[in-house]
């Protein structure tokens, strides 16, 4: 009986996660296309055929929905900066190329990124969203602040105030990113990450 018990767990567990798959594709597919706002649970149930009941039992609302899908964007976009700095072998390095690797996959994702400033800026009340943007900016400082650090044991930004700079180098990438959606016929993330990796450069 015990044995039956863990198969019958284990096999609610993968059907709840294909479902939760199966649900963040379709929302995503649909707030493209519809935008945040405008997109209702039932649309998405409709899509897939499932009640709105499903939905709401995976993720609770709308907004715990919409945040499902942007915890993706940012799991992914996370995943790629730490692989493509993996291959750099000193913090001074890493430091110096993050912002263009950050532009590089906001040019090749931006439908993903328009969705999350779109999302990011539609549900839930005006703490809720401060809180979010807090939590996602601040994991990303906080790498960039034990990056400085490192870089200053290599001799690098010696004078310069850790945190400070952690803070500028993401003001930068999430503000070319925002320029960027916005405006992608005249915003080039790439060109305008050249000219600030020169003056990181000069501060280290």
């Amino acid at each position: 009986m015990v044995r039956t018990s863990k198969r019958s767990s284990t096999r609610t567990t993968f059907i709840e996660d294909a479902r939760r798959r199966q649900i963040i594709d379709a929302a995503r597919k649909i707030f493209l296309a519809t935008g945040f706002e405008k997109t209702t649970i039932q649309q998405i149930a409709d899509t897939i055929e499932v009640s709105k009941g499903v939905i709401l039992y995976h993720f609770g609302s709308k907004s715990g929905l919409g945040k499902a899908v942007l915890e993706e964007t940012l799991v992914t976009y996370g995943e790629h900066i730490s692989g493509q700095l993996s291959e750099i072998t000193t913090a001074t390095g890493k430091i110096l190329a993050f912002p263009m690797i950050c532009a590089g996959y906001f040019e090749c994702h931006q439908d993903e990124f328009a969705l999350y400033m779109d999302a990011l800026g539609s549900f839930g009340e005006v703490h809720e969203k401060r809180n979010y943007m807090a939590y996602a900016d601040g994991v990303q400082r906080e790498y960039l602040a034990r990056l400085i650090t490192a870089a200053k044991r290599e001799g690098s930004f010696k004078g310069v105030n850790t945190q400070a700079l952690a803070d500028t180098i993401q003001a930068f990438v999430d503000g070319i990113n925002s320029q960027y959606c916005a405006d992608p016929e005249q915003v080039r993330p790439t060109a305008s990450s050249q000219v600030f990796q020169q003056m990181l450069k000069a501060l280290a």
